[in-house]
């Protein structure tokens, strides 16, 4: 019983210490677009681009007409630097598209505050299928994988714990 106890014990101070460090982003729905489409022009245009342009990341994140709905979210939230030089604001952009009935088509998750050039080297797309857009959805389930994959990346897919929230 009291081996149980300890094992229990031991068990929670690691899932606190862990929680510490992996934060839940919540991105929150900041745009709702009828009759549009993903600006894929752009998005390809991000290859071109380094972090500091953040106008054009930005544009590249909005919709152009179409005929889906396209939602757009962000998720703010405190983090290290690259450099490991204190705490920062960080703001992840998510875009997605959806059809009639709020299946998921198509998806980018970019970092804005992402240093690195190019910016395309930050930029995840989702590569599943049959997904539908609801409150409290996980990211996790978009299974984001970077698009621009370099040999420095050792991480190909995005690992962020984060939920898409619809409703305020």
């Amino acid at each position: 019983m009291l081996l149980t106890k300890l094992y229990l014990f031991i068990l929670l101070l690691g899932n606190l210490a862990i929680n510490k460090y992996a934060q839940v982003k919540a991105y929150e729905l900041v745009a709702k677009t009828t009759q549009a489409n993903l600006h894929y022009s752009a998005l390809k245009k991000m290859t071109t681009l380094d972090g500091s342009d953040t106008a054009n990341i930005r544009r590249a994140f909005q919709p152009v007409k179409g005929k889906f709905t396209v939602y757009q979210f962000v998720a703010t939230y405190q983090g290290t630097s690259f450099r490991g030089e204190g705490d920062w604001t960080f703001h992840d952009l998510l875009t997605l598209k959806t059809d009639t009935k709020g299946r998921i088509l198509d998806a980018y998750q970019y970092t804005l505050e992402w240093a690195e050039p190019p910016a395309s080297s930050d930029l995840f797309r989702s590569t599943v299928k049959n997904i539908y857009l609801k409150d409290q959805l996980a990211i996790s389930l978009l299974k984001f994988i970077r698009t621009h994959y370099t040999e420095e990346h050792t991480d190909n897919q995005l690992n962020d714990l984060g939920v898409l929230i619809l409703k305020k």
